[in-house]
């Protein structure tokens, strides 16, 4: 700071290299705190997956049970139509229902555990418990998967 007589100078101000923008009222000024809140909530919600909230198990154990019933109804037509393209290809209609002829047709089930067998939640594989009618109770292991639009068996069916 220099001094010229009685009065002190101010000293030199100094030009920025980014130019003073006045402030405007509206605008974009919430855009970026937007953006900002979206990306975390889409954070929080990725993480609340891998914390076991993804895929509901009571999907595919319910598509398992509805297979179930179908064979124990004796409707093995129905229950066919609910195996995977796949398993088509393996088993024709015939052959499936040959099979569930010739083993012992179960008269009840109940789906004693599940877990998801890949990190999407599109194949699930299921604990099931089926009783025959001689009372024989027997636990199998079904494969269940999200592929073709709804839940399909796949796999060993049972049969």
């Amino acid at each position: 700071m220099a001094s010229v007589g009685s009065v002190t100078s101010l000293p030199e101000r100094r030009r920025s290299a980014v130019p003073f923008l006045p402030r405007r009222h509206g605008g974009n000024r919430g855009v970026p705190g937007l953006v900002i809140g979206v990306g975390l909530a889409a954070c929080a919600l990725a993480a609340l997956g891998w914390m076991g909230l993804g895929p509901d198990i009571d999907e595919p154990a319910a598509a398992a049970g509805r297979y179930l019933e179908r064979i124990e109804a004796g409707d093995d037509t129905a229950a066919y139509r609910m195996v995977c393209a796949r398993t088509h290809r393996d088993l024709t209609a015939k052959a499936f229902t040959a099979r569930v002829v010739a083993g012992p047709r179960p008269v009840s089930h109940a789906v004693t555990g599940g877990e998801f067998l890949d990190d999407p939640g599109h194949v699930a594989g299921l604990d099931v418990r089926i009783v025959d009618r001689t009372g024989a109770t027997r636990q199998i292991s079904l494969t269940v998967e999200n592929g073709e639009g709804a839940w399909k068996v796949c796999g060993e069916t049972l049969v």
